[in-house]
């Protein structure tokens, strides 16, 4: 997975996204968080900036999960859960760009 120190630089909003992208892939019955976990972990991170985005252009949370089938989430957590090669690209080139704008955080947008 991710250590905790890497942890340390991203938002609050952006720690809540990949606890709910977790929540969403062990509620299907996955061990990998994919892209689509992410999408809706971002949509249920209400007031982050990515969310807001993506409300703003016609994206929205029941729509996603339909689309996708997204089972509800439940509060069990599955030890051995990781994130799939997809995921880990794009929190690395989120990583890229926030350290390329000189931001000392990573977010949700």
């Amino acid at each position: 997975m991710i250590s905790s120190n890497f942890l340390d630089h991203f938002t609050t909003h952006l720690n809540h996204t990949l606890q709910e992208a977790l929540r969403c892939a062990m509620s299907s019955g996955r061990h990998i968080v994919e892209p689509n976990d992410l999408l809706v972990g971002l949509l249920r991170e209400r007031g982050s900036i990515g969310a807001e985005l993506l409300l703003k252009n016609g994206i929205n949370l029941n729509d996603a999960e339909q689309a996708l089938k997204v089972v509800q989430p439940s509060k069990k957590f599955t030890p051995g859960t990781d994130l799939s090669p997809s995921v880990k690209r794009i929190i690395e080139k989120c990583v890229l760009i926030a350290h390329l704008h000189e931001h000392k955080y990573v977010g949700t947008e």
